[in-house]
């Protein structure tokens, strides 16, 4: 991957990739907590960081091969697993457990960290938790959090396929997804994910964890990519490293304009800024972190400049 772009500019990346993960070191504590804000109409306030977010920053920084690596996804890894709970399920706390956090955690900790995912205890409890039309529902019990009705949402779909493979029992979701985005319903199919590029970089680690699960759906996911709005720092590193997990060498100037523009975007303390990952149902209220933003960069940027 590294020829397709130019030695200054795969050179200038490395050079962020290093500064990037110096200053992750520095911001995910000892315990393995990724630093969240929760953003309302009042603004920004700390508040408690879900294994959830860990475990998408596990997700990402796993393309790396660095002793800084190891070190910050050994310590998440202790975090998750703290929150696990029978049969192998978590939670957003204070809330009900969920099929998102599940499936992510579960995904970063791999079957052979606990003997409940070893063993696929988790399995039944999830497949239960399915519409009429065999889509995943985000919620294990009935309803959501405050009596609100269960959902289903493409991201956290793509995320539980990802955990239980391509299997029959995971089929119609498969197809759900895959005509949200053949459609073009993009916007507004997810309700806890504002950006389409959300989806499209679920969709795609999917596409190669769990193969043969969206594999006809890659060339309309690159075509969807090529032509996203990336609207702030984590958008454009979901987009480079949605197409490259896909194969779209190709096309370099795309990956070369991405990789400019989040050299341009890091802080000079080596981080990148914060953006949303989450957020509550209508946009009550959103959860930002720079930690996984940071973690974010450095995956796509690695993508880039392995050999």
């Amino acid at each position: 991957m590294s020829r397709i772009i130019s030695h200054p500019l795969r050179s200038a990346a490395r050079s962020a990739i290093s500064a990037g993960l110096a200053h992750l070191q520095t911001v995910v504590d000892a315990n393995g907590i990724w630093p969240c804000e929760q953003r309302d109409r009042i603004g920004f306030s700390g508040t408690p960081s879900p294994p959830f977010l860990a475990a998408t920053g596990v997700l990402a920084l796993e393309v790396c091969n660095d002793p800084q690596v190891e070190e910050i996804v050994a310590r998440s890894r202790n975090f998750i697993l703290s929150h696990i709970e029978s049969p192998g399920l978590w939670r957003w706390p204070p809330f009900e457990f969920d099929l998102d956090s599940t499936a992510v955690c579960a995904l970063a900790l791999g079957a052979q960290r606990h003997a409940w995912l070893f063993l696929g205890r988790n399995v039944g409890r999830i497949l239960s938790c399915r519409d009429s039309n065999g889509r995943f529902l985000t919620w294990v019990s009935p309803l959501g959090p405050f009596g609100m009705p269960n959902d289903t949402d493409p991201v956290v779909n793509a995320n539980v396929v990802a955990w239980l493979g391509d299997r029959a029992e995971t089929r119609a979701a498969q197809r759900w997804i895959e005509s949200v985005v053949t459609d073009k319903q993009e916007s507004g199919s997810s309700i806890w994910y504002d950006w389409p590029t959300d989806i499209y970089y679920c969709v795609s680690r999917t596409a190669c964890v769990a193969a043969p699960a969206f594999q006809d759906l890659m060339p309309t996911l690159t075509r969807r990519i090529l032509s996203a709005e990336l609207e702030d720092t984590l958008r454009v590193a979901q987009a480079l490293s949605s197409l490259l997990r896909l194969r779209g060498f190709e096309h370099a100037g795309f990956l070369s304009r991405c990789a400019e523009r989040l050299i341009d975007m890091q802080h000079t303390c080596g981080g990148w800024p914060a953006c949303e990952f989450t957020r509550a149902p209508k946009g009550v209220c959103t959860y930002w972190s720079a930690a996984l933003t940071t973690a974010c960069c450095i995956e796509a940027l690695t993508r880039l400049t392995q050999p």
